[in-house]
């Protein structure tokens, strides 16, 4: 939490703020529920971002519930996927495209510790792969706006989590 902040992160909850202590066997509808608490939380003042940090793998069942939930509801505009492991990444990208049509803007994780392992990484995903510390820059941020397909204010914010969530 305190890497969110120090990257420049205005306001930064978890799920404890929308009751729950953990995430763990808790039911679909109370997952969900919790997860428009955070969203409509983070909302507040118009952000130009709302970034949502899911632990866990691709395949967890709460991380199932939840890329479930915020595609249905079309509140992902970008993926950030972070891997253990190089060898790790095909599978999770073909995982996140073939269930949920998802395409991560770039790959990070513990696979990109070092230059040899990012090195490893980009050879086998067609993502970019960033590590740690190019994640806090702030350039990171014009990745995700000249990413995006997205409508952009006359100030070039884009916001459509927000304003598909108030749909």
């Amino acid at each position: 939490i305190v890497r969110m902040h120090d990257s420049g992160a205005s306001r930064i909850l978890d799920f404890t703020h929308a009751g729950l202590s953990s995430t763990a066997q808790v039911a679909e509808e109370e997952l969900c529920a919790a997860s428009e608490t955070v969203i409509s939380n983070l909302a507040i003042g118009s952000p130009d971002f709302l970034v949502l940090e899911i632990a866990d793998g691709v395949v967890q069942r709460e991380t199932k519930m939840l890329l479930k939930y915020l595609t249905e509801q079309s509140l992902v505009d970008h993926v950030c996927l972070a891997v253990h492991d190089a060898l790790a990444a095909p599978a999770c990208l073909d995982i996140l495209h073939k269930q949920w049509d998802i395409i991560p803007t770039l790959v990070s994780g513990a696979a990109t510790a070092s230059p040899l392992s990012t090195d490893e990484l980009k050879s086998l995903v067609p993502a970019n792969c960033m590590r740690g510390n190019e994640l806090a820059a702030s350039s990171i941020v014009e990745l995700f706006k000249s990413e995006s397909s997205l409508p952009q204010d006359a100030n070039g914010n884009t916001n459509v989590m927000v304003q598909e969530y108030a749909r």
